[in-house]
């Protein structure tokens, strides 16, 4: 990377006054689409970085890494699974002097796209993408291209070479499948999402595969993948369009599991007498609900803490070649699950 850019040769090299630069960098007002575009793209291609991080009143250095999250969030801090991956980030990064800010992507392309750009030229030491968006690989390469040391958490882009923390969702969803295999179900529904999130594409193979394993063949009218994440209306349509009403709905989240529980109390099916339900993530309301729902157990913290070890590597140029790093689950039984009724 080309180090001691000034503002005037991006100008330069722009065909821009050094004014307007710095506006653009300081995302400021009255700069067309065109310019701002043009000015953030060069200033990330010639590796300018403003000298943002700075020191306190007391004196030590504050450093900051900025962590991208998805559009369908409404909040990144009281997000009961990524809080947990929050929580395990700074635990780490802190001690170093590393300040952690958050920025929600939008979904849109070019505006999600233009926040990276920004993002490159602000003077960060690192980026760290939190959960995913739907179709957001392009932003990815991006962050990627721009420089920055980059970490994903709960994202995985296959051969695109970018580092990420990862949790073993085959094996999630195998075992929780055989479990309700052994208990006699066979007709067992899946609620999913959209299957350009990794982790929710790898939950429904497993799904597939789980139940070829087991000889089952897979009725499509038990299989909903909502985009939108609603769990509740997912359930509902498998309870009005099944040829014959599922014993057990695998679910790919907890929060989904809930919706897929109240559609279920709403038509009368009694949980788990008539219907087991399973989730993923053992976020803490899966202990609370009535009955309490059997899922996957996912160490969020720990998922935080091999990101911010990892981002140290990154930030201090001891990474070699980018790396996957896959956490294990493991089945955490309650009280939604039961033996499949004769």
């Amino acid at each position: 990377m080309t180090m001691g850019v000034r503002i005037q040769d991006v100008a330069e090299q722009a065909g821009v006054s050094p004014a307007t630069v710095s506006r653009v960098l300081n995302n400021r007002k009255g700069i067309s689409e065109k310019t701002r575009a043009k000015v953030l793209s060069l200033a990330a291609e010639m590796g300018y970085r403003s000298n943002q991080n700075h020191r306190t009143a007391s004196g030590p250095m504050v450093k900051s890494i900025g962590m991208l999250y998805s559009s369908r969030m409404p909040d990144l801090v009281g997000n009961p699974f990524y809080g947990g991956v929050l929580v395990g980030l700074e635990s780490v990064l802190r001690p170093d002097g590393y300040q952690l800010f958050s920025y929600k992507l939008t979904g849109d392309t070019y505006e999600d796209n233009r926040l990276i750009q920004q993002l490159a030229v602000s003077g960060l030491a690192g980026l760290v993408f939190v959960g995913q968006n739907v179709d957001d690989q392009d932003i990815i390469l991006t962050a990627r291209n721009s420089g920055l040391p980059l970490i994903l958490v709960d994202n995985n882009i296959g051969d695109a070479g970018v580092d990420c923390v990862v949790m073993d969702n085959h094996r999630g969803i195998s075992e929780m499948v055989k479990r309700l295999v052994d208990l006699g179900h066979r007709r067992i529904a899946f609620v999913g999402g959209p299957l350009s999130h990794s982790s929710l594409r790898e939950r429904y193979e497993a799904y597939q595969q789980s139940l070829a394993h087991a000889g089952i063949e897979i009725d499509p009218s038990l299989v909903v993948l909502p985009s939108n994440f609603d769990g509740y209306t997912a359930m509902k349509t498998i309870l009005q369009t099944a040829t014959k009403p599922p014993t057990a709905v695998v679910v790919v989240n907890d929060n989904m599991a809930f919706e897929v529980m109240r559609a279920l109390h709403e038509q009368g099916y009694r949980i788990p007498d008539d219907v087991s339900v399973t989730g993923f993530d053992d976020i803490d309301m899966s202990r609370s609900v009535i009955p309490s729902l059997t899922t996957v157990s996912v160490p969020k913290k720990e998922m935080g803490l091999l990101a911010g070890s990892r981002l140290q590597q990154l930030l201090g140029g001891v990474a070699t070649r980018p790396v996957k790093i896959t956490v294990s689950v493991e089945i955490v039984v309650r009280d939604s699950v039961a033996r499949a009724a004769r």
